[in-house]
């Protein structure tokens, strides 16, 4: 009995760490989706400016 919870408790810890990466990496994912189509987080033009041009921003 006890060698098969410990086989339990072996499979789920990484279960749970690979469920909490994924989660992560889509919120990421997320993130950057809603950045890249929100002209508003950036500048009037909705791209980077280029370098150099910092004062215009």
């Amino acid at each position: 009995m006890r060698e098969r919870a410990q086989l339990i408790r072996m499979t789920t810890c990484p279960a749970i760490f690979a469920n909490m990466l994924g989660l992560s990496l889509f919120l990421l994912v997320l993130l950057c989706h809603y950045e890249a189509n929100n002209p508003k987080s950036r500048n009037r033009s909705g791209v980077f400016p280029a370098p150099g041009s910092w004062h215009m921003v």
